[in-house]
């Protein structure tokens, strides 16, 4: 039997003794956007936010000249694959770095090119974890179709768009379109080689200045270091956009945001922009375009262009969102022991006119800030044979066939579920109000002993703190709008 206790003591108290039996089968389920609680298997499904599979792939590549001093920002493994850097050291000699100049004599012969130097180089690639292995059929096709048509494009440009700007490119209609142009990353890295090529030279030609430069040489390194790591960081699976420079960060976010339809709910939360932008990566590849002749520029040699592709998850305004819930089951006593449902899911979305579901384990859902976020990059099969799902039959109040039970060992359990407090003992236990005293003199009143049961859910209606027998809850703050959805045998009631 399910008990709910309402006390009035100037705090209004709600309290659900929790016990394991079976219901009766019935199809009816109610859903809302807003807290759930069943009595009787002891679970709370705590409403995070509305989600849209990520059935679609967004592809941004940003393009960067490659001057020949960039070819020691390289990592080694792929600069082993540009056959440019190989030659860089033979013929860089050869061109003038400064368009205003003839060239330059040197001893040095020059090795005969081959015809491969112009292919595209692949430098390597990257996948986010656990995101290709828990794609759903439509979003699989959706990425093979995207890097199909970025390898064939990327070959389209290789031999009719050459550029001296750093830019962004959306692959659209199975066409590179200019998005934007990042000229402070361009800048930076131009600005970057030209000063050390401009503090080498000085450090050749006057010894005295090596103490003031030696500081300002360490801070261009750490530049380069940084795009460095990036990159190596792609390469070992640490999806990244700090190859960016900072001040056209702006622009690559507002226009992630409005390409991949994923909206952001201001919930006060401590994740930076650009963190929950780089969260919707699935994959990216960074390739080489060799230019079919080397030519000269202000800032060195340019040897061809590197382009970095990245793949982002994205969404559709017109699918019918999903409800998503944290399933939080409550320790409770059964048969003289301590126990709770087990194997529930980290998170679990649910569809509440189809009443398809979505279950994401605790792995899967790591990228995931659905309190945030109304998509994860991490988009598992959508299910529909649900009746060999607990929580379906708990939501459907079907006999709990499906449902598993674990032992619980820890003598008390305290959650916060928005305004309320889930707690479980081995036994019931007293409470009194705990309200601080301005006054230094004592004062009479009337503060009665609060009985919890061994389960309960409790909510003190003006935000007063409770000091019981082995542990205190803290008042939590008043909120006229949150709600509590109680399942009780076949009706719903709103607390």
């Amino acid at each position: 039997m399910v008990n709910m206790v309402v006390r009035n003591l100037k705090a209004l108290v709600v309290l659900v003794t929790i016990s394991l039996s079976k219901l009766s089968k019935s199809d009816d389920w109610i859903l809302a956007k807003q807290d759930i609680v069943h009595p009787t298997s002891g679970l709370i499904l705590q409403y995070k936010s509305d989600y849209r599979p990520a059935n679609k792939i967004v592809t941004l590549s940003t393009v960067i000249p490659m001057v020949a001093d960039m070819c020691y920002l390289i990592p080694i493994s792929a600069l082993k694959k540009i056959p440019r850097c190989n030659l860089t050291i033979d013929t860089v000699n050869f061109i003038n770095r400064d368009s205003a100049t003839t060239v330059r004599k040197t001893s040095k012969l020059l090795r005969r090119r081959k015809r491969f130097l112009t292919d595209i180089v692949s430098i390597g690639m990257s996948s986010a974890a656990l995101s290709l292995s828990t794609m759903n059929m439509i979003q699989t096709a959706s990425l093979k179709q995207e890097m199909k048509s970025v390898t064939e494009t990327i070959r389209v440009l290789q031999k009719t768009k050459y550029t001296q700007d750093a830019q962004i490119l959306q692959l659209t209609d199975g066409q590179f379109k200019l998005a934007m142009e990042l000229n402070s990353t361009q800048e930076a890295i131009n600005r970057t080689m030209h000063l050390v090529n401009q503090h080498t030279d000085t450090l050749r030609e006057h010894d005295d200045a090596i103490r003031r430069i030696g500081e300002f040489s360490t801070f261009i390194n750490n530049k380069l270091n940084a795009f460095m790591h990036n990159v190596e960081g792609i390469l070992k699976g640490n999806l990244n956009l700090h190859f960016i420079h900072h001040d056209d960060i702006p622009k690559v976010i507002e226009y992630v945001i409005n390409a991949t339809n994923i909206s952001f709910e201001d919930n006060n939360s401590s994740i930076s922009m650009i963190d929950l932008v780089t969260r919707l990566l699935v994959r990216q590849e960074i390739v080489c375009i060799p230019t079919i002749q080397m030519r000269a520029s202000t800032f060195g040699v340019i040897i061809g262009e590197l382009v970095f592709t990245s793949y982002f998850a994205a969404s559709n305004h017109d699918e019918k969102p999903f409800f998503v819930y944290e399933p939080i089951p409550i320790p409770f006593n059964h048969q003289q022991k301590r126990v709770r449902l087990a194997q529930m899911p980290a998170y679990v979305a649910i569809q509440p006119d189809s009443r398809q579901f979505v279950r994401w384990s605790p792995e899967e859902a790591e990228p995931c800030c659905f309190e945030v976020m109304t998509s994860c990059r991490v988009n598992p099969v959508i299910r529909k044979d649900l009746e060999d799902m607990c929580i379906y039959q708990v939501l459907t109040s079907a006999p709990l066939k499906s449902c598993r039970i674990e032992s619980y060992l820890e003598p008390i359990f305290v959650r916060k579920v928005r305004n309320f407090w889930a707690i479980s003992m081995n036994s019931s236990t007293k409470c009194h109000r705990a309200t601080p005293m301005d006054s230094d003199n004592y004062k009479i009143m009337n503060n009665n002993a609060i009985t919890l049961p061994p389960t309960s859910l409790l909510s003190a209606k003006d935000g007063a703190a409770l000091s019981c027998d082995y542990f205190y809850l803290p008042g939590l703050p008043i909120q006229s709008h949150s709600r509590l959805v109680l399942y009780q045998k076949l009706t719903v009631n709103a607390v």
